[in-house]
Formats: C-alpha cells, structure tokens, sequence
C-alpha cells in the first residue's frame, strides 16, 4: 500500500470509522513514516482545535440560503455540461 492509501485512512482513523484491522495497519505504517506520522499529527491538531471552538448559531434562513446556493451551482453545472 502507498502512503497515499494510508493518507486517505487518516481522517476516517480519527473520526473512528476504520476497523480494528485498517486502524492497526495505519498504526503500523506510521511507526515507520514520518510523513505520514506528520500529516497524521497535524490532522488530529487541527481537529481538536476545531472542537474547541464556540458553536456558533446558523441564521434562521441558513438551510434556505444553502438550498438555493446548491440549486445554482447544479443549474450552473448542468448549462455548462450542455453547452460543451
């Protein structure tokens, strides 16, 4: 497996997704690539500074807003796919 496989495992490794299996593989590669210890190191830095942040509440149209956003970027999309 290629440190590229291992960097994919990496976020599902913190969130607690990865099988006991694929979580000791990732811990195995990491003892040996520091590449990959780093990257791995700075993803859970950032991840627990994130936590640590104040909730801050959405506006009251938020999903609304979003909605429409998405409905737009897709419109947009699709005039593009259609005009190629």
């Amino acid at each position: 497996m290629y440190c590229e496989n291992y960097r994919e495992m990496i976020s599902p490794y913190i969130d607690g997704m990865l099988t006991e299996n694929e979580r000791a593989i990732l811990e195995k590669h990491v003892l040996d690539c520091d590449e990959c210890k780093n990257e791995l190191e700075e993803i859970k830095f950032v991840t627990e500074h994130c936590h640590q942040l104040e909730k801050m509440p959405l506006p009251v149209d938020f999903k609304e807003q979003l909605h429409s956003k998405l409905v737009n970027i897709e419109g947009i999309r699709h005039n593009s796919r259609n005009s190629s």
